[in-house]
């Protein structure tokens, strides 16, 4: 008598992921009726290779993320006669960044936004950001508007404010 074992199946999916350089990751996967699992990266295999480590087992741990780590993870679960992917799970993966104000001229406040690393901010991250202001910390307004790229840092000018008793906040999301 053989006993009829169904094909594998995941019962826990990974799920996208943000975080900063540098950061600590962990994707979680769990399927049924399986032999093995092991993950991908943007469709190929990973190894455990001291930044990877896990790479078939249910837990995926990245260490020291970097942005070449930015991507879609997936796991695999085997049997002896069929394989399943689980779904995608995109890594997003952001350097920290600083603001600063270059100048409260008559002309209005420069908004600086730079990489906290030093390292040049990337053009494609511009439309990323949103940007909020205050005077109260409170009530925020969204005020995103087109930055310009100069030596490595993006200058927002803002004509319509001064920087006494304004906050200021600029998040980043993920790319499309």
């Amino acid at each position: 008598m053989t006993l009829a074992i169904g094909s594998p199946e995941f019962t826990i999916q990974p799920q996208p992921q943000s975080v900063f350089v540098g950061s600590t990751v962990t994707f979680s996967a769990q399927a049924v009726h399986t032999t093995g699992l092991y993950w991908q990266k943007d469709g190929t295999n990973l190894v455990d290779d001291g930044h990877f480590f896990g790479t078939t087992n249910s837990n995926l741990t990245i260490t020291n993320v970097q942005p070449a780590d930015a991507g879609n993870y997936m796991a695999v679960t085997t049997d002896p006669t069929n394989s399943q992917t689980s779904d995608s799970a995109q890594l997003s993966v952001f350097k920290p960044i600083q603001l600063g104000l270059a100048n409260n001229s008559p002309a209005g406040v420069v908004l600086l936004v730079v990489n906290q690393d030093g390292s040049p901010f990337e053009t494609n991250r511009i439309a990323n950001l949103t940007i909020l202001s205050s005077t109260d910390l409170v009530n925020w307004e969204d005020v995103t508007e087109d930055g310009l790229l100069t030596n490595g840092s993006v200058q927002f000018l803002y004509s319509f404010v001064s920087s006494t008793n304004c906050f200021w906040r600029v998040m980043e999301s993920p790319s499309p």
